[in-house]
C-alpha cells in the first residue's frame, strides 16, 4: 500500500511516518513545504510542496498522488485537511480524514456551540459577562493564537467585537484525547493523557490514564458529528467536569505518547484503510511517556531558529 503523508516535518507527520514506516507492506510517500524536513528521512518518497494556502498546492499533490500511484492520503496539518477533505472527490486517492462537514464544525470555535454546547465552556456575551476572570479566544484559530484571560471589566476593550468567543476559565491540566474513528464513523479507541511537558505547543511528555467520563464525551460527540481517521480532542476542567476545548480533526503531534502507551493509532490506520476493520484493540498501559525524539529534535531546532 502507498500512503501519502502531508506536512512530514511537523510533529504529526513525524509521528505517523515513524509507525508506519515499521510496516512492511507500506510505502510512504513524504510532503513538506520544507526541504530540511525531519521527516524526510523516514519516508522512501520525498516531494516539495508548497503551503496549502497556495493556489497550485492541491494540483501539484494531485499530481503527486496521480504519478506515485498513491492509495491513502494522511493530512497531518489543519490548513492540508481542510482542503483535501473538501476536495477529497477529486484528490486521485482516498483521503482517511473526516468529511469537510465536520471539519467546518470542528475548525470554528463559535459555530461548536450549536451542535456541542453541553460539552463546551459557558460562553457569555462580552457585555454580560457574570464574573472574571474570563477567557476570549478567535472563533478560527489554533495553538492558543490570539487567546487571552480578560482579568476585569477595564479589559473589556480589548475584545474585538467580532470574531472572538468569550468563555469561563476552565483550570488545569489540560487533557488531550487522541481517538481513531472506522469509515462508518464507529469509535475504535481513545487514549487519554495530561499534557505533562508541552513545547511551542506540541507535548513532548504526557501521563495516559484511563477515564470513563472522558470516553463517554467522545462516544456522544461521535454520535452528533461524523469522524473519520484520528482526531484529537482537547479538554480542561470546570466546576462541574471536563470541558471540551478544542477538536483536532486529524493525529495530534502528541501522538507519540499514545503510541508509547501501547497504542498505536497509525498502525491501527493502516489495518482499518487495508481491510476495513480492526481485528483487536489493544489495551492502554497507564503511565508517563515521552513523545518521539524526532518530535522533541524538532521542537528544540525550531526553539534555537533565529
Amino acid at each position: 500500500m502507498k500512503i501519502l503523508l502531508t506536512a512530514v516535518g511537523g510533529p504529526s507527520g513525524i509521528c505517523f511516518a515513524k509507525s508506519l514506516s515499521e510496516i512492511a507492506d507500506v510505502e510512504l510517500v513524504g510532503v513538506s513545504a520544507e526541504e530540511d524536513s525531519i521527516g524526510k528521512s523516514l519516508v522512501d518518497v520525498f516531494h516539495i510542496v508548497p503551503f496549502a494556502s497556495d493556489p497550485a498546492y492541491l494540483e501539484i499533490v494531485q499530481n503527486i498522488i496521480k504519478n506515485e500511484k498513491v492509495d491513502y492520503v494522511i493530512p497531518t496539518v489543519d490548513e492540508e485537511m481542510c482542503l483535501l477533505s473538501k476536495h477529497s472527490e477529486d484528490v486521485g486517492c482516498r483521503v482517511f480524514v473526516s468529511p469537510f462537514e465536520t471539519i467546518a464544525y470542528t475548525s470554528n470555535k463559535g459555530k461548536m456551540y450549536t451542535v456541542a454546547s453541553d460539552y463546551l465552556p459557558r460562553r457569555f456575551t462580552k457585555e454580560l459577562i457574570p464574573a472574571f476572570p474570563a477567557f476570549a479566544k478567535p472563533e478560527v484559530g489554533r495553538g492558543g493564537k490570539g487567546a487571552f484571560v480578560v482579568r476585569d471589566i477595564g479589559a473589556l476593550d480589548t475584545i474585538p467585537d467580532a470574531g472572538y468567543v468569550v468563555q469561563e476559565l476552565l483550570h488545569e491540566p489540560e487533557v488531550s484525547v487522541d481517538a481513531l474513528f472506522d469509515f462508518d464513523g464507529n469509535l475504535v479507541v481513545a487514549v487519554a493523557r495530561v499534557r505533562s511537558r508541552i513545547d511551542q505547543g506540541v507535548s513532548v511528555s504526557g501521563e495516559v490514564f484511563r477515564d470513563d467520563a472522558l470516553q463517554g464525551i467522545v462516544s456522544e460527540l461521535a454520535r452528533r458529528m461524523r469522524f473519520v481517521g484520528p482526531v484529537n480532542f482537547q479538554f480542561m476542567r470546570a466546576a462541574d467536569g471536563y470541558k471540551l476545548i478544542e477538536i483536532n480533526a486529524r493525529a495530534s503531534g502528541g501522538m507519540g505518547i499514545t503510541i508509547g502507551s501501547g497504542v498505536d493509532i497509525p498502525k491501527l490506520s493502516y489495518e482499518l484503510m487495508n481491510t476495513g476493520a480492526i481485528e483487536s484493540v489493544p489495551q492502554v498501559c497507564e503511565g508517563l511517556y515521552n513523545n518521539f525524539e524526532e518530535v522533541i529534535e524538532r521542537q528544540r531546532q525550531k526553539k534555537t531558529m533565529p
